[in-house]
């Protein structure tokens, strides 16, 4: 992870906001548009993912509980409900909330807290489908910088970043779509970004998050999660 000094160096401009960067009219039309396209072509999975609970409730008593889970993240310092599909045993999420968060971001580390619908979701990153719903709201976007918990964003703060600070959180972000990378931590990207959606047009900004979409899907499609 690039040092806090070197991009408070290298990115003067992003450091010296005084405040969250106004939204792109462009990009906030895209986002609510594609995500009500998304929701109903992605009906089928909801519908498969729901039976797939019923089942996993019906026949495996230590995984059973609702099918929704949620927790507080932050949005340029803004506390809003993060959906996901729950993939932790119920027993495990009833603890503090940044224990729970902490089961869903690495899921490697608690295999034995994972229902085994949640396994599977996870692979695929299937249990960020109701973050969706949060585009629609306006919650989120597609692309920006990733939605992360509330104690998570306090934390980032702390350290001296500000990514999370100046630009809406989203689904997918430029290092989030490099799992599996060596750029997956690699806050250049993050604040690469960040640049061009202060530069860009409105055309070139969502080519650009065309391209970031187009990796993220990829990657779902893979299901090469953990």
């Amino acid at each position: 992870m690039e040092k806090v000094e070197q991009l408070r160096e290298n990115y003067k401009e992003i450091f010296a906001l005084k405040g969250p960067l106004p939204v792109r009219p462009c990009k906030a039309i895209f986002d609510r548009c594609a995500s009500v396209i998304a929701i109903l072509f992605a009906s089928p999975v909801f519908l498969l993912i729901f039976f797939a609970y019923l089942i996993d409730n019906l026949f495996y008593p230590d995984d059973r509980g609702g099918i929704l889970a949620s927790y507080i993240a932050s949005d340029r310092g803004k506390k809003f409900i993060k959906y996901k599909f729950r993939i932790t045993k119920m027993r495990f999420i009833n603890k503090r909330l940044r224990e729970q968060y902490d089961v869903a971001a690495y899921p490697e580390e608690f295999p034995e807290k994972l229902t085994r619908v949640g396994k599977i979701l996870k692979k695929a990153y299937l249990d960020e489908l109701p973050q969706l719903f949060n585009i629609v709201k306006g919650d989120m976007s597609f692309v920006g910088t990733r939605a992360i918990a509330w104690e998570v964003y306090q934390d980032v703060l702390q350290e001296g970043y500000v990514h999370k600070k100046v630009l809406k959180a989203a689904l997918w972000s430029e290092t989030d779509v490099r799992k599996g990378t060596p750029d997956l931590h690699n806050l250049v990207l993050e604040y690469d970004y960040i640049k061009k959606y202060m530069e860009f047009s409105a055309w070139r900004l969502l080519l650009t998050d065309f391209k970031i979409m187009a990796r993220g899907i990829k990657q779902n499609i893979e299901a090469k999660g953990y």
